[in-house]
């Protein structure tokens, strides 16, 4: 894999940061904990936005987060645990975090899982689409294995509306999957 995680102490910041995401009930609670959000961004696959830096150089108060995860195929990465504090939503800051992103995803294929319409609007903006049976190009079930969505000892995290026969549609509240 073309990235290395880095064991850290945890810092309180990623402590933090983490219990206010836990606190949305929008997250896989069983991948988020500070170790990883930490370790994420210390191995240059997440970026942040925030103030007061604490003596690590890392922003004190995390105000947004975003990352890119590997995957059981080398050519796929999930673009995960996007977050914006509520007190800056609506001013671009997703907008900002994905752009810069995606500069550290270069020539591979991205893929994201959401139930928020706030998110999706950032999605659209940058060339992800909603994805059903009807729209992939290739056999979804397949495809959810090969990256590690589903398969043998997975858990699996295929959202149903990826599923469907027909085109995807999206209704606040529905996880669905996104591609680019």
């Amino acid at each position: 894999m073309f990235f290395t995680t880095r064991r850290t102490k945890v810092d309180t910041c990623w402590t933090d940061l983490a219990e206010r995401m836990t606190a949305t009930g929008e997250f896989d609670m069983e991948r988020l904990t500070p170790e990883l959000l930490a370790n994420t961004y210390l191995a240059g696959r997440a970026v942040i936005r925030g103030s007061e830096s604490n003596t690590d150089g890392i922003q004190a108060r995390i105000h947004a987060y975003l990352a890119l995860l590997e995957t059981d195929a080398p050519d796929w990465l999930e673009v995960a645990l996007a977050y914006v504090d509520a007190e800056y939503a609506g001013n671009g800051v997703g907008n900002e975090l994905m752009a810069e992103l995606l500069t550290k995803a270069h020539g591979f294929r991205l893929f994201t899982i959401s139930r928020n319409p706030a998110y999706w609007a950032v999605l659209r903006g940058y060339e992800y689409w909603a994805v059903s049976r009807a729209t992939l190009r290739y056999d979804i079930e397949t495809w959810a294995e090969k990256v590690g969505l589903t398969g043998p000892g997975k858990r699996n995290r295929l959202p149903e509306t990826a599923l469907r026969q027909g085109l995807p549609r999206l209704n606040p509240g529905t996880r669905t999957l996104f591609v680019r």
